[in-house]
């Protein structure tokens, strides 16, 4: 009886499919991060009792004449 062996073949990686997303999952995290940097806007509001002091020294204007 004859044993027959099997032939290994030799393995093949195939990283097309993982570099196509590298090359789309890079450009979109770029964008993404710089917009969630602009997004933040500071503000820089007057104090509370600014507005309150105003309407005390200003006089109402007088109606009618």
């Amino acid at each position: 009886m004859a044993i027959k062996r099997l032939r290994k073949h030799h393995a093949q990686l195939e990283i097309t499919a993982f570099l196509n997303l590298i090359v789309v999952l890079v450009p979109f995290l770029l964008s993404t991060t710089v917009f969630t940097g602009l997004s933040g806007a500071r503000l820089s509001l007057p104090a509370q009792s600014s507005g309150v002091e105003q309407l005390k020294t200003n006089k109402p204007a007088a109606r009618g004449s």
